[in-house]
């Protein structure tokens, strides 16, 4: 399954809290920040959250147990 959200829905939020995909296509969003909810998403094998305007990544990422690959290319990262 792979699932396409557009966040310009007021409601992504409740979308990705009840989201059982294993792929996340959120490249090119327009996206500044990863909600601290992700680690919800606890079946995700696949983000791609590449080609956005984050500066930083939540340490709730690393509870993604099942995260395989997480593409963070052409953001804002402060090393």
């Amino acid at each position: 399954i792979k699932l396409y959200l557009n966040f310009k829905e007021k409601k992504y939020d409740e979308i990705i809290l009840n989201c059982k995909t294993r792929t996340l296509d959120l490249k090119q969003k327009g996206i500044v920040s990863i909600p601290s909810n992700f680690d919800k998403l606890i079946n995700l094998n696949i983000l791609d959250l590449s080609v956005n305007k984050i500066t930083i990544v939540p340490i709730e990422i690393n509870k993604l147990i099942n995260l395989n690959i997480l593409k963070l290319h052409d953001n804002r990262i402060n090393e």
